[in-house]
């Protein structure tokens, strides 16, 4: 909302962003251990191993792998976001070096599409 209304650069903006990737982090990323925990012991107990199909225990497990793979790449993009604000700089730096990056790949482009062969 804030970004809708232009106010990305007051401190409400930047303290909101902060609060998310923290909470984001404690109540996401922090209990991917526990989860996992009590999956082992779960998945051990005479009941689960009675009442669960291989399909069933596959589905489960790939899905909870997924949505923490899932989790952890948001919050590096989280983590990314909020250093990008604190240092605006380091961030035009890279683009920077991306579009060195990119100009030297164009020119080595132009460089093999000019050479013909005989």
């Amino acid at each position: 909302m804030l970004s809708v209304t232009n106010r990305k650069d007051t401190k409400l903006y930047f303290y909101n962003g902060i609060t998310m990737t923290a909470t984001f982090f404690i109540f996401r990323i922090c209990m991917i251990p526990p989860l996992w925990v009590s999956v082992c012991y779960v998945m051990q107990t005479t009941s689960y191993k009675e009442s669960v199909n291989i399909f069933e225990h596959v589905g489960w497990l790939s899905f909870s792998v997924f949505m923490d793979l899932l989790n952890i790449v948001w919050m590096y993009k989280m983590v990314k976001g909020v250093l990008t604000f604190i240092n605006p700089s380091s961030s035009r730096r890279l683009r920077d070096d991306d579009a060195v990056c990119l100009e030297e790949a164009r020119s080595s482009d132009e460089l093999v599409t000019t050479v013909t062969p005989d």
